[in-house]
């Protein structure tokens, strides 16, 4: 009876095995279907139109525009592609506005070169021009990266979304740059000059966690306006323009290594903000150095000001405004003071004052007396000798293009499963035809172990 029990268990452990192993021989010799492999569409060899090559892509294809001047664009991108340019400087594309724009208002036609409505887009390699709006959409993961945009009477880039880079383009006479709404969002390496507008910013950002680093920012309206939480304003270059960098709501901003010089306004401004750092900055000939003006619903409180470099502005700090008014027909001035609590050092060091006149006697390199802000702010470690900006990566993980899913081979899964099941029972039909032999002479300090482990791991970088 032991030995019919044995071979039916022998029988169906054979069945098991050649039933998986047939399931992996059809699997490696019938492969599930793939998807086509992703296009790359020529303009104009491939198609006649930059729209007809876009009406007619698949997800993931690549639309390669070759030189020259493609006129009256309007483009629309409904699905994830790339469209590149063969070079930003020889392939053109013109919206359908005339050369003069005058001053923006309601009688231009609302005209866009290129709108997005999807995610994973890539536009790259243009020069985009004579439109308000050069490209603009909502969508995640879209990358702008080294384009030419110009004469746009409206805003250059204007993009809605999470993910998104905006990376090494080149504006100028624009009336706006760059406008951009979300969370981890990365706005870096751009060179913008000539913001046509007083009134607009250079880089308008509102959202939370987003990066703006490395940009050069010269001769325009505001260089960098945020609204929002957790976002790191690094490494940029405001200059000349009507003021540098300004926190308008929001707190737990980083604010560092930035150069701020001579702009109308302020070098860098926290009108309605609390918690935000603000350090290794270099601040000079502006007329405001630093601005700390609450409105009248939000208080400018707890922020941390250091180790920057605050020189030759006109007033380095401004914690009050200048109110006018009428008395027997003549305009009187009264300043309203606006300081509220803010923290100028970090406990060991502070700013650099161009126009601290303490003393280090103990050759520390901080001032022996506290320099003076308003009633409620000093600085109490006063650096005597101007700070060097160090030069530190952008703390930020590359982005990969990969999609991030680790794909799964079920062959070597149930290879091992066949192989293991087949080791277990011959191990056990072994051990039970010893035991049946000879169960005299088996030592007892013998056996046989056979332990299996299979691990998989599927999931997203």
């Amino acid at each position: 009876m032991k030995r019919n029990a044995l071979l039916a268990s022998l029988l169906v452990l054979f069945s098991t095995a050649l039933t998986l192993s047939f399931a992996t021989f059809l699997y490696m010799v019938y492969p599930q279907p793939t998807r086509t492999s992703p296009r790359t569409i020529v303009v104009p060899d491939d198609c006649p139109t930059i729209e007809w090559a876009i009406r007619n892509a698949t997800e993931g294809d690549t639309i390669f525009v070759r030189s020259g001047t493609y006129c009256n664009q309007s483009l629309h991108i409904n699905k994830s592609l790339s469209l590149i340019g063969e070079g930003s400087r020889t392939t053109i594309l013109r919206g359908n506005l005339p050369t003069f724009l005058g001053p923006p208002g309601g009688f231009l036609p609302n005209t866009t070169v290129i709108q997005i409505n999807a995610n994973n887009v890539k536009i790259s390699g243009f020069t985009i021009t004579n439109a308000l709006f050069g490209i603009s959409g909502s969508g995640n993961g879209i990358e702008i990266v080294g384009n030419i945009i110009t004469f746009c009477g409206e805003t250059a880039v204007r993009l809605v979304g999470c993910y998104n880079i905006i990376a090494e383009n080149q504006f100028e006479n624009v009336f706006g740059g760059i406008s951009c709404a979300g969370d981890y969002n990365t706005i870096t390496r751009n060179n913008i000059i000539q913001i046509t507008s007083s009134g607009s910013a250079a880089i308008s950002l509102s959202g939370s966690h987003n990066k703006v680093a490395g940009n050069s920012l010269s001769n325009g309206g505001y260089g960098i306006f945020v609204i929002g939480d957790s976002n790191r304003i690094i490494k940029n270059n405001v200059t000349d323009g009507l003021a540098g960098i300004e926190i308008g709501v929001g707190s737990y901003n980083i604010i560092r290594g930035n150069r701020a010089t001579g702009n109308f306004h302020h070098g860098i401004s926290i009108s309605a903000a609390f918690n935000n750092i603000i350090y290794e900055n270099h601040i000079a000939n502006n007329q405001y150095g630093i601005s700390t003006l609450r409105n009248h619903k939000y208080r400018v409180t707890n922020n941390t000001i250091y180790r920057n470099n605050i020189i030759n502005n006109v007033d380095q700090v401004r914690t009050d405004v200048t109110e006018w008014h009428w008395v027997d027909g003549e305009a009187v001035s009264r300043k309203i003071d606006l300081c509220t609590i803010n923290y100028w050092d970090n406990g060991r060091e502070g700013n650099y004052w161009s126009d601290y006149n303490g003393t280090d006697s103990d050759g520390d390199g901080i001032g022996d007396t506290p320099y003076i802000i308003c009633e409620h702010n000093k600085d109490n470690y006063p650096l005597m000798n101007p700070i060097v900006i160090p030069d530190f990566p952008d703390e930020e993980t590359p982005l990969d293009d990969s999609t991030g899913q680790t794909s799964l081979n079920p062959t070597p899964i149930l290879i091992a499963i066949s192989g293991t099941i087949l080791l277990v029972y011959f191990a056990k039909i072994k051990k039970a035809t010893t035991k049946a032999k000879q169960p005299k002479t088996l030592s007892t300090n013998k056996h046989i172990q056979l332990n299996s482990y299979i691990s998989s791991q599927h999931g997203f970088k």
